[in-house]
């Protein structure tokens, strides 16, 4: 049975461990999924083999007492790099390519930020549960707004805080978003389908959240959000969702 470290934990790097929805408990021979991701100065090819792999096979193989413990019951049958919406094996059949060399922005590949247009979108699914500012339950501004302070991830210096972002955005984005936030304000749900996290997790809520409409200009903001993970406890993995 997989289960979540205290969400009191330290966490050294900026990484966010996020387990794939579905099933928590897993029986002999059965693949378990996840996804690692690096960010900002920790997205480091070297940090991943020397650290975090080691780490993996010491997992695999170092017996925990519980009967319930994945730890010493596992191999590491592969492992993949995003290069955009594909993965490439970095592990295949358990066997390391020394000769692959990923980059740290290569998960952004043929990705597009900018607004297209399709068909409207109402509903934010939340995947995993999320905890943003505050204990109530988020508004589209609050989801935007918990993606600026996310992105201080990526600001230059020590301890960088939202303001820093603002600073650090070119001045057309800066004014487009925050005219969009402004706009947030008063988009409020129709329909609020949340529900507790289930126990044992970090995070609040799950469920999803439907909208009269989500602004077309919101929508790659919210994918940015949705791929970085927003709100508290995201080196869990919580804070992510998709929309429809």
């Amino acid at each position: 049975m997989l289960q979540a470290p205290p969400s009191s934990s330290p966490w050294p790097l900026k990484a966010v461990l996020f387990p794939y929805p579905g099933k928590r408990i897993y029986g002999c021979g059965e693949s378990v999924m996840w996804e690692l991701k690096l960010l900002g100065n920790h997205a480091d090819h070297s940090l991943f083999l020397e650290v975090l792999l080691p780490a993996m096979e010491e997992a695999a193989t170092q017996t925990n007492p519980s009967p319930r413990s994945l730890w010493g019951r596992f191999d590491i049958h592969a492992v993949y790099a995003a290069r955009g919406s594909k993965w490439e094996p970095v592990v295949a059949e358990g066997k390391l390519n020394l000769n692959y060399r990923p980059t740290p922005i290569q998960w952004a590949d043929g990705l597009s930020f900018l607004p297209e247009p399709r068909r409207a979108l109402r509903r934010i699914h939340w995947l995993v549960p999320f905890e943003l500012e505050g204990s109530g339950k988020p508004t589209l501004y609050d989801v935007l707004n918990a993606l600026v302070a996310r992105l201080t991830l990526f600001v230059p210096g020590k301890r960088p805080a939202p303001d820093d972002v603002w600073a650090w955005l070119p001045a057309e984005e800066r004014n487009t978003l925050k005219t969009l936030l402004e706009e947030a304000k008063t988009i409020i749900p129709t329909n609020s389908a949340l529900k507790r996290a289930l126990k044992g997790w970090p995070g609040l809520w799950m469920g999803t959240q439907t909208y009269a409409s989500i602004p077309r200009q919101a929508v790659p903001y919210l994918e940015l959000a949705s791929i970085l993970h927003i709100g508290k406890h995201t080196h869990f993995g919580c804070g992510t969702f998709k929309m429809a």
